[in-house]
């Protein structure tokens, strides 16, 4: 649902979710990604159209939190059921690796490492 915070009217932005469980815009508002937990999938969406732009599929991998790193070119993708993290190239909108990060990943940071340190 979009939520107007002026007026508060809500309309419908997309449907057919699982549980959509988290949102997030990237850095230039242009598109929103949806990981859809039940539905073991993420979803893209130009922001302004509404229309979707495409989806993955991740059967049987509980995809939870979301980043994107400031450039907007990498998406980071908790997948609460198979202990990874997918790194997916936003111009594809493919997996490109998947990192071995522990039980049950969900919320999710990025930031840029500084000189000299790890």
């Amino acid at each position: 649902s979009v939520v107007d915070p002026s007026s508060g009217t809500v309309s419908t932005a997309a449907e057919g979710f699982g549980w959509p469980y988290r949102v997030l815009f990237t850095p230039d508002l242009r598109m929103v990604v949806l990981p859809d937990l039940r539905g073991n999938e993420v979803r893209f969406l130009d922001r302004e159209s509404r229309r979707e732009l495409g989806r993955l599929s991740l059967p049987g991998a509980g995809p939870q939190g979301v980043t994107v790193t400031p450039d907007g070119r990498w998406l980071f993708l908790s997948l609460s059921q198979q202990a990874t993290v997918a790194i997916i190239d936003l111009r594809t909108r493919e997996i490109v690796r998947q990192l071995d990060v522990g039980e049950t990943p969900d919320g999710l940071a990025y930031t840029t490492s500084r000189s000299g340190s790890r």
